[in-house]
């Protein structure tokens, strides 16, 4: 049996979030305090599902968040990988999205933020799409766009 893990959410978006190829949105988070991860789904908006693509560069506070917090701790927190094992999800820095008119449940994203967030001040989260390819016009569609507690990780010595 699979063990339930429910996260508490701290902040939710209101709405979905579109980005246009070569464009970026940010969003200001609320104020909260660590530990806390950043969860959302995303989709490279397409007619049918076709693959996949490294389509997004993510920035919290002006830090890239890439695959690792430190060489020892991973950021992603996701547990499935809907690429396979051929295809990573964080390469050049950008995260993999897939292509698709719906976005799934293993579309998901979770990633640790804690050491990116300012305890006291604003917060600021930053989607950037990379350049339209052969596939023509694909914006990225970001879809329940929270934050949500997370459990202590320290960091690395």
């Amino acid at each position: 049996m699979t063990p339930l893990v429910l996260a508490a959410v701290l902040w939710r978006a209101s709405a979905l979030l579109t980005v246009p190829n070569g464009e970026a949105r940010s969003l200001v988070l609320p104020v909260v305090r660590p530990p806390a991860r950043l969860a959302f789904r995303v989709r490279a908006d397409y007619a049918r599902f076709a693959g996949s693509n490294l389509f997004l560069r993510l920035v919290v506070n002006g830090h890239e968040v890439g695959l690792m917090r430190d060489r020892r701790t991973r950021r992603l927190l996701s547990t499935t990988s809907a690429f396979g094992p051929s295809l990573p999800a964080f390469e050049f820095g950008r995260w993999r999205v897939a292509y698709g008119p719906v976005t799934r449940a293993r579309d998901e994203i979770i990633l640790d933020v804690s050491d990116l967030l300012h305890p006291t001040g604003t917060n600021v989260v930053t989607f950037e799409h990379g350049v339209a390819t052969s596939a023509g016009p694909t914006p990225l569609v970001i879809d329940d766009l929270r934050l949500e507690r997370g459990q202590d990780v320290p960091a690395a010595p």
